[in-house]
């Protein structure tokens, strides 16, 4: 009885050694390749979520990025930047607003600057074109990408659609789209 036994204590102790190992693997398997639905209810706290867990960059390519300082959303949004880009790289490319006229060039040269001062290395786009792209490259890993600037309006007042999209396929292609627009950008400053 003892010979029987003997297997099947051997069996039974590698399965509660092993198994959880064999989870693990598959759990982050599932979070190195998933895709989830983010609406604007949620957008700016699954933003700051994903930006607080980044390791190595941020980069971020915005049509528009407009700080309204009474709105503390807002506020935690700058202060995490600023935070932040003393731990990781942080890069952001904002449309210059040159095809829309002089009043919002020089709104979004002041944005760059202010981006700036919190450590965000900040570049303008080409003149050549209008870039109306929206997203985040978390680690160069993941994209939060959708219909969000960062504005008040987008935040508060605006019906967003965004997807987060973890998958090596799809994050070198936006990896290489932000370094390339990163090239023949230009320093706000």
């Amino acid at each position: 009885m003892k010979k029987v036994v003997l297997p099947f204590v051997v069996i039974i102790f590698l399965l509660l050694v092993f198994l959880p190992f064999f989870k693990l693997q598959e759990s982050a398997k599932k979070e190195s390749e998933r895709i989830e639905f983010v609406g604007n209810e949620e957008y700016l706290d699954f933003l700051l979520d994903k930006l607080k867990s980044s390791r190595k960059s941020i980069k971020i390519v915005m049509f528009d990025i407009w700080f309204n300082f009474s709105d503390q959303k807002m506020n935690k949004l700058k202060d995490l930047l600023a935070e932040k880009s003393k731990e990781v790289e942080i890069k952001a490319i904002v449309d210059d607003g040159s095809f829309l006229g002089d009043k919002e060039m020089n709104q979004r040269i002041s944005v760059c600057k202010f981006l700036s001062s919190l450590g965000v290395e900040t570049k303008l786009d080409s003149y050549n074109y209008l870039t109306h792209a929206k997203f985040v490259l978390i680690d160069d890993k993941c994209v939060l990408i959708g219909s969000t600037n960062w504005s008040w309006y987008s935040f508060n007042v605006n019906k967003e659609t965004n997807v987060f999209v973890c998958s090596s396929q799809i994050s070198d292609g936006f990896k290489k789209f932000f370094d390339d627009i990163w090239k023949e950008g230009r320093y706000c400053l």
